[in-house]
């Protein structure tokens, strides 16, 4: 299946994973810091569909702290293959043990100090208390990807024909596409359990279309049904704006896509590595945990957070151009 997904990706991208000796490594925990951010991919197709819609080079991601004395993975997680769902925090032997059964890429990405200075671990930690538990970001999923009308959508797909999937699917798996799309489109519309065609009807007394409902930015404070909604890079992202990493900017971390997170320029990207990161990667700038191709992320620690980051960010292959401001 992995040779399968990477050569997906090339001909769907241009972009070709790299392969590398399948290491298992165990960093010591002297290495890790409060905030350092963890890249990770699976070469399960799901990821690959992830990385193609947003031009990144990880489906998944996670964080760094210690915690009385221990260190922890924190994320927010909903897979078949992990020991438990949802925002959540796990030692960190432990959760690199889950990594490498489940098949993960892991790649350490550490702070900055000026970042590492700024950020107020005790703000952060209480956030991550207030939404620990809750359910995987499913409501958010679709639209932190959905920036703009057209440019976040694959080639010979239209929001015509999305709103038609959907409406479709709506009718065999309700519960689905409640969770994926009515609840979040309900939100932006400022209504409540409109079905599908429910919501085009009121689209369309509004003079509106479907993308230009879906395009209004996602919201931090949205409660959802379940609780808030925070997929894995919104959650980190979330994290390091209760933190203080973002000031006074007026930024919606659900709106944060795992590219959108590495990019920041609150990461180093030419850390010091320990020697044996550098014995088994010696061409890679970050230490690699597991995998059998090398993690590359384009772009790592180069945009500096700006006010409504991340809300009309367009992502068409194969260059995944991504205007300044967007």
């Amino acid at each position: 299946m992995e040779r399968a997904n990477v050569e997906w990706m090339k001909q769907a991208t241009g972009y070709e994973w790299r392969p590398r000796k399948d290491i298992n490594l165990l960093l010591d925990e002297k290495y890790f810091k409060d905030g350092d951010f963890i890249a990770i991919t699976r070469m399960d197709g799901l990821d690959q569909i992830i990385e193609y819609a947003t031009g990144g080079h990880a489906g998944h991601c996670a964080l760094t702290m210690w915690i009385d004395g221990q260190l922890f993975v924190l994320e927010s997680q909903h897979a078949w293959y992990w020991p438990k769902i949802n925002i959540q925090r796990t030692p960190y032997r432990e959760w690199l043990k889950n990594a490498w059964n489940a098949g993960y890429h892991v790649v350490h990405v550490p702070l900055t100090e000026d970042a590492r200075s700024r950020l107020n671990t005790d703000a952060a930690m209480q956030w991550f208390e207030k939404v620990e538990g809750m359910p995987y970001g499913f409501h958010n999923f679709l639209f932190g990807a959905l920036d703009t009308k057209k440019d976040n959508l694959p080639p010979l797909l239209d929001e015509n024909l999305v709103a038609v999937g959907f409406g479709v699917v709506e009718k065999i798996i309700p519960s689905a596409i409640d969770s994926l799309w009515n609840e979040a489109m309900n939100k932006r519309l400022g209504t409540k359990n409109l079905s599908i065609p429910q919501q085009y009807d009121e689209i369309l007394k509004r003079n509106l279309t479907f993308s230009d409902v879906w395009i209004i930015p996602e919201q931090d404070g949205w409660w959802y049904s379940d609780g808030y909604s925070y997929v894995c890079s919104a959650f980190v992202g979330g994290f390091y704006k209760a933190g203080g990493l973002f000031g006074d900017l007026n930024i919606q971390a659900t709106e944060f896509i795992p590219r959108d997170v590495y990019t920041l320029d609150i990461f180093n990207p030419k850390p010091d590595l320990p020697e044996e990161c550098v014995k088994n990667d010696p061409d890679l700038p970050f230490c690699q945990l597991s995998g059998r191709y090398k993690m590359e992320l384009p772009g790592v620690g180069t945009i500096r957070a700006y006010a409504h980051m991340a809300e009309s960010c367009p992502s068409q292959p194969p260059d995944f151009f991504r205007p300044d401001g967007c």
